[in-house]
């Protein structure tokens, strides 16, 4: 019973605009997780970006505005079989942990998507409009 929904998007809006309200309407719903792991006290202070949509920099750009952290892209395309591969090698060093297999095994791009701090009102203005968005959910 999933639907979508776009809210506050007038009727003159563009395909370019369309878009990027796709991008960061995904891009708040991950950040709800983000901010909950946050709130749990585990710190997340860059987070490793990975899948076919992970290439559009646009995205990453979001991401970071939205996570608060630097949003790096991993080079690995197989990220599934790298990360079953890391956790039997973590397992069989009995010394090593999955975390620090990845810092030295897991290849990343140089360039990194930074938030934009110009744009830190804006984006705490779309998470607050969002969560109640989100919420209003349980009343239908």
């Amino acid at each position: 019973n999933a639907r979508g929904r776009l809210v506050g998007i007038p009727g003159s809006i563009g395909a370019a605009a369309l878009y990027r309200s796709a991008m960061e309407g995904v891009s708040l719903s991950l950040g709800l997780g983000i901010d909950r792991m946050r709130a749990l006290g585990l710190g997340v202070d860059e987070v490793r970006l990975v899948g076919g949509a992970a290439g559009n920099w646009l995205w990453r750009g979001v991401l970071a505005d939205v996570f608060g952290c630097p949003v790096r892209l991993v080079l690995e395309t197989e990220t599934a079989a790298l990360g079953a591969a890391l956790q039997v090698a973590s397992a069989a060093s009995g010394a090593t942990s999955a975390d620090e297999m990845s810092q030295r095994m897991v290849a990343v791009a140089e360039d990194v998507a930074i938030p934009a701090g110009d744009r830190a009102e804006k984006v705490a203005e779309m998470k607050r409009l969002f969560a109640v968005e989100v919420a209003s959910l349980g009343d239908e």
